[in-house]
């Protein structure tokens, strides 16, 4: 399955990865049955392309967030009209960065509260019920971005998003009781679960140099043996756009 915001028939060579978009222009479309022989595009102009949206990595679902604070979601795989998260909508708030679990299973974004302050809200996909955390409020002041891992239980945020910045931190907290259970080196990016991160070895030489590819959970992060998952060279890396 592939989405994208673009034009009504899509240029040839266009994209049919499922997690990024296939042609670019002002119209959120759908294109289905990309393993058979005739696949079909829908456009879906009820959605605010400018607005957050977010592709399960199974291609089912499409979120999007609406202005008075709603979420929407919607099935690719049918013709039936979105539904809507419950106790979404009407609040007024802003919903910023929807982003699904690397199982499809849960859907968070952040969602502005009190003046500076910003809360992660998580739901069920198959419910739309609440998934508790206990995170609780993070000052807006200290600029982050967050991933859903494929353990419920842990979230990794990074602050100071970009990973040239020295001052980049990459932490993976606990949604049970908010506490930092491992970090991450600043260049590491995550995704589907995994952390991947240019290490340079014991004498920080380039020789020595390795990408190093780790599971997020059970065994932390911090800890675990990069010998083992140490998978290329560095220089393999570069011209590489990050969220791989």
């Amino acid at each position: 399955m592939c989405w994208g915001i673009g034009p009504t028939r899509p240029p040839k060579g266009w994209s049919s990865r499922a997690t990024q978009p296939c042609w670019s222009r002002a119209v959120v479309t759908v294109v289905t049955g990309l393993s058979g022989t005739a696949p079909r595009q829908r456009e879906l102009p009820d959605i605010n392309p400018a607005g957050p949206l977010a592709l399960s990595p199974d291609g089912r679902w499409l979120a999007d967030a609406l202005p008075d604070g709603g979420v929407r979601l919607r099935d690719l795989t049918d013709q039936s009209s979105p539904r809507s998260v419950p106790n979404t909508g009407g609040t007024g708030r802003t919903v910023q960065d929807l982003r699904f679990s690397p199982d499809s299973a849960r859907l968070a974004w952040l969602e502005a509260g009190a003046p500076g302050r910003v809360t992660l809200v998580i739901k069920e996909v198959s419910s739309g019920a609440d998934i508790p955390q206990y995170l609780g409020p993070l000052p807006a002041a200290d600029p982050f971005t967050f991933s859903l891992t494929a353990d419920p239980n842990l979230i990794v945020l990074r602050y100071a998003p970009d990973p040239a910045a020295t001052s980049t931190r990459v932490v993976v907290r606990s949604l049970a009781d908010g506490a930092q259970a491992a970090s991450l080196p600043g260049n590491a990016e995550v995704s589907h679960g995994l952390a991947l991160w240019c290490d340079a070895g014991p004498d920080q030489s380039s020789k020595d140099s390795a990408v190093v590819v780790t599971p997020i959970g059970g065994k932390p992060a911090a800890q675990a043996d990069s010998d083992r998952n140490r998978l290329f060279r560095c220089p393999a890396l570069r011209g590489r756009a990050s969220g791989w």
